[in-house]
């Protein structure tokens, strides 16, 4: 977890292109998959509010969680939703998805976790659904990239994003240099028995809203 601590607090940067992108693609979305105004929403794996800062007038006060591990990312997230939000957010710096510590009456209706899964190791994996099942009490979105090639994970190969019939021709040298960039593949049937094990249902969509495979999970 301090890994993708360092990944996205030094090393990520996005480009004014795809963060106007990602401001429109991931509250859309969650629209369209019935986020209400009334409903109670979590982001995990906020960071300074790239994708979700316009849920936060949308829903309604108090409505809007969002934790990440990056304390300078939750700084930068309140100093924006101060400049552009009428609502405040409730917002929280968590190393290990400590949600329930942090806010013990919260049960949420819809979380998502974009661009989370696709950066840390199973374990890491493991613990934010066990988490995330005492607290959802409707549906959780996260994406990864999709490889059933691989038994669990394995470096990204690179074309993840696009493939849709689990093929892979990358070059390991690909797959090695982006497993240490903490680009990581997920296989999706490893990734059922997880969520089970964490009593989720899994449920894929395919879609590619962000850029990745999006996986759909809620209560068994």
């Amino acid at each position: 977890m301090q890994a993708y601590k360092r990944f996205w607090t030094d090393g990520y940067k996005s480009t004014a292109v795809e963060e106007e992108y990602q401001e429109q693609a991931q509250p859309g979305f969650l629209k369209r998959v019935g986020l209400k105004p009334n409903h109670v929403f979590l982001d995990l794996g906020c960071g300074y509010l790239r994708g979700t800062i316009r849920l936060v007038d949308y829903l309604e006060e108090g409505h809007f969680y969002g934790i990440d591990i990056s304390e300078a990312n939750i700084q930068k997230a309140r100093a924006r939703a101060l400049e552009l939000c009428k609502h405040k957010p409730n917002l929280a710096v968590a190393s290990r998805f400590e949600i329930e510590e942090i806010w013990p009456n919260m049960r949420a209706d819809m979380i998502i976790a974009a661009s989370v899964f696709t950066h840390i190791f199973p374990r890491d994996v493991e613990e934010c659904l066990r988490r995330v099942s005492r607290v959802l009490r409707g549906k959780f979105y996260a994406t990864i990239f999709k490889d059933n090639t691989v038994p669990v994970y394995g470096g990204w190969c690179g074309v993840c994003a696009e493939h849709v019939d689990d093929s892979h021709d990358s070059s390991p040298a690909m797959r090695q240099q982006n497993f240490e960039s903490l680009n990581f593949c997920y296989n999706t049937e490893w990734m059922l028995k997880a969520a089970r094990n964490c009593g989720l249902r899994m449920r894929e969509i395919a879609s590619t809203e962000i850029y990745q495979y999006m996986l759909e999970f809620s209560p068994l």
